[in-house]
């Protein structure tokens, strides 16, 4: 029978530990190592959809954005795929989840 080890912790190593964390991950998401908006690699350009209801494209790998399409700030998209040539944009408005989709970035239809 295999004995288990517990190990206890004290409230203040335990804040510790976490700050440690949340700094770390602090500092990767400054350097950009966290990418928290969705994206994708659709044609020859780089995806991005944001929080805010925009979706952007990079053609220089995210050096510079502009934006494809702007579905308003009540909007958010939380989701970027390829699909059969095709990106979807999964959206987000009050809770509620659909589907849109295009093959050029111009014109967008709900799934």
């Amino acid at each position: 029978m295999a004995m288990s080890k517990t190990m206890k912790i004290g409230r203040r190593d335990f804040l510790k530990l976490t700050s440690l964390a949340a700094g770390a991950a602090a500092l990767l998401a400054a350097q950009g190592k966290f990418n928290f908006e969705p994206q994708v690699q659709f044609l020859d350009a780089l995806i991005r959809g944001t929080f805010d209801g925009q979706i952007m494209a990079s053609l220089d790998d995210g050096q510079s954005w502009n934006k494809l399409v702007n579905f308003g700030n009540q909007f958010s998209v939380s989701n970027l795929a390829v699909t059969q040539g095709q990106l979807v944009a999964v959206m987000e408005l009050n809770g509620r989840y659909f589907r849109i989709q295009t093959t050029d970035g111009r014109k967008w239809y709900t799934v």
